[in-house]
């Protein structure tokens, strides 16, 4: 695997308080209404930056053979001795860089406390691949009962090349805490989120959740939340939950499953 240091395209820094502050950032909103502005012209202007102290690299699933594109930032200080604690994120393609932000803003807050500064793994999608199409894939659940939509429905093939394949790929490059782990998620990657959480609790230690699709599948999760308690039980884990929704955002009637490929 060949490591290069990441390059954005990216307008500017958003500061930040802390790390809740990406899920109110990242929550939905209703969209006014009105055509957007053209920002094409803008967009061409901009010429891509390099994010210090970073890398991507590609890693594929020993299980389904689809791979990855993997971001990371780290801290650019000695790691404590416990190593840095590390927040693992979906949809690292159209997220990543505004996190890279929202993290190292919060550790110039923390008046030189090392165990602020965190390792932030990003998964995404190699240049080419459509990641709304691919997204569809890795961040839903299959349905149970139900028929899963084509498309949608991998979550839990995901959830094992994050564990299996990923983990140990970065326990091996960078000093991680595995005591403090996190998984940050945003819409359908909210989603996943949860459904680690109820299926898995102690694969992280910390769950952010930003505008989960909880209406995915006529709301499969409602349904399988039962296996959380004793699952909890089971495993003895101890894991915390942030969970933020958007004022606007909800809807007396849950969108129908979109086609594949639409952000969500």
């Amino acid at each position: 695997m060949t490591a290069r240091q990441i390059r954005l395209r990216h307008p500017g820094v958003i500061g930040s308080a802390g790390l809740a502050l990406a899920m109110i950032l990242t929550s939905g909103c209703a969209q006014s209404a009105g055509s957007p502005a053209d920002t094409s012209e803008v967009t061409s202007r901009l010429k891509p930056v390099e994010v210090p102290s970073s890398e991507t690299f590609m890693l594929t699933s020993a299980r389904t053979g689809r791979t990855y594109q993997i971001f990371v930032a780290y801290p650019a200080i000695e790691a404590p001795d416990a190593g840095f604690p590390i927040i693992y994120m979906t949809d690292a393609n159209i997220r990543f860089g505004a996190m890279v932000d929202i993290t190292r803003a919060h550790a110039r807050g923390s008046r030189g406390d090392p165990e602020a500064h965190a390792i932030l793994v990003g998964i995404g999608y190699p240049d080419g691949m459509d990641a709304g199409v691919e997204r569809a894939v890795d961040l839903t659940p299959a349905l149970g009962d139900m028929p899963t939509p084509e498309g949608f429905g991998g979550a839990a093939d995901f959830l094992h090349f994050v564990l299996e394949d990923l983990k140990p790929e970065i326990e091996t490059r960078y000093p991680v805490n595995k005591d403090r782990e996190a998984l940050f998620g945003h819409s359908f990657g909210g989603l996943f989120a949860l459904h680690t959480l109820i299926n898995q609790p102690d694969a992280f230690d910390t769950y952010l959740v930003s505008s989960p699709s909880i209406w995915w599948g006529e709301r499969f999760l409602h349904q399988a939340r039962s296996r959380l308690l004793p699952r909890l039980q089971a495993t003895g884990a101890q894991a915390k939950a942030f969970v933020s929704v958007g004022e606007l955002e909800q809807s007396d009637t849950p969108p129908a499953a979109p086609p594949a490929g639409r952000p969500v």
